[in-house]
Order: structure tokens, then C-alpha cells, then sequence
């Protein structure tokens, strides 16, 4: 698991420098939340966002918050 976690972590680095501006559009899945925190922990400069097709669930919506208060923390 640590394997894939360091391979996660060198891709987004990648991203982020040679394709600046870059950006993740996330759609809150499990998945998109593991590529959320990397990119969040190592502070790349990738854009994450999230469509609002307001139809969004209020737990979803509650994700969102969640995110953004765990971002200002860090």
C-alpha cells in the first residue's frame, strides 16, 4: 500500500509541475478523495473542484464543508 501511495504522491508532483495550471475535478468518490488529501498534504498547485449540479445530496454537501475546513486547517 505505501508503494501506491508514494506512486500516487510522484504523479501528482509530476502534475503539477509540467502541467501547470492543472486542476482535479472531483466527484467526492473514495477515489477522488485519496487524490484530495495528496494533493492537499504536499500542497500542490492543482485546482480541486466539484460540479454543482444541484442535486447534490445534503451528506455530499456536508463532504464539501468537511474538505474545506480540513484545507484551512493545514
Amino acid at each position: 500500500m505505501k508503494h501506491k501511495v508514494a506512486e500516487l504522491e510522484r504523479a501528482l508532483v509530476r502534475v503539477a509541475l509540467e502541467h501547470a495550471p492543472s486542476a482535479l475535478a472531483s466527484s467526492l468518490s473514495a477515489e477522488d478523495m485519496v487524490i484530495t488529501d495528496a494533493t492537499l498534504r504536499h500542497k500542490l498547485e492543482i485546482e480541486i473542484f466539484t460540479l454543482d449540479t444541484e442535486r447534490l445530496h445534503a451528506d455530499t454537501l456536508n463532504v464539501i464543508g468537511a474538505s474545506a475546513r480540513a484545507t484551512a486547517t493545514m
